[in-house]
């Protein structure tokens, strides 16, 4: 009989523990176990992303240009050749040099020898607006003088001195190559060649002024 006892309280004893055993929550072992999401991670774009980026000074853009050489295109059809230096010195207002030289290799009076030529220098000022110089919409303004000279059936050379008045637009390109139209004024005295043995003559006077200047800003 307490053999009998025995064996029931030892069956017993297994079932309950073996009941137990499988109520108990089973614990997920790191390597199947979901990471925790980090807060203050990024989404995963594919690319690394500096989460100070948007803190950091942006990369400031490259000074504008002081400095301006151009050419007038036009000048070649009318064999008058000029070029234009500008320098800014504030900031709507630039310091233009211009070195000209003029000729007239064919012969200005038909079935006569009598050539011409100009040589001069001229310096002003330009102010823009409403941009900053050398950019937009500029009115230049130049004094200077003019060496006139005469060959041929007159021989002769004269000085004098000569005003310039521009309205003009420039545009310059990212990569540096300037664009400008303008129209103005050249105003000088009247001057006279004249051979009073052969009656042949020429003169030179101030007029209107249409420019195209291409060239490179700096």
């Amino acid at each position: 009989m307490k053999r009998l006892v025995w064996i029931w309280s030892t069956i017993s004893m297994l079932l309950w523990t073996s009941g137990a055993a499988a109520q108990e929550p089973v614990q997920p072992s790191s390597a199947t176990a979901p990471a925790k999401k980090d807060p203050f991670a990024g989404e995963a774009t594919g690319k690394s992303v500096d989460p100070f980026a948007s803190l950091m000074p942006g990369k400031e853009p490259p000074p504008p240009p002081r400095n301006v050489v151009t050419f007038n295109l036009l000048g070649v059809v009318a064999d008058y050749y000029t070029l234009e230096y500008q320098h800014v010195i504030q900031s709507r207002l630039a310091l233009v040099v211009k070195p000209m030289f003029q000729m007239q290799s064919t012969k200005i009076v038909p079935g006569h020898n009598l050539d011409t030529t100009s040589l001069g220098l001229m310096a002003g000022i330009a102010l823009y607006f409403p941009q900053r110089a050398l950019q937009g919409l500029n009115l230049s303004a130049c004094v200077g003088v003019l060496q006139l000279k005469a060959s041929g059936e007159v021989e002769d050379s004269k000085v004098t001195w000569s005003t310039r008045v521009m309205l003009g637009y420039r545009y310059i390109f990212k990569f540096g190559l300037s664009l400008e139209i303008a129209a103005g004024v050249l105003v000088m005295p009247d001057v006279d060649f004249f051979n009073i043995y052969s009656g042949v003559g020429t003169s030179w006077k101030g007029g209107p002024l249409v420019e195209v200047g291409l060239g490179w800003a700096f």
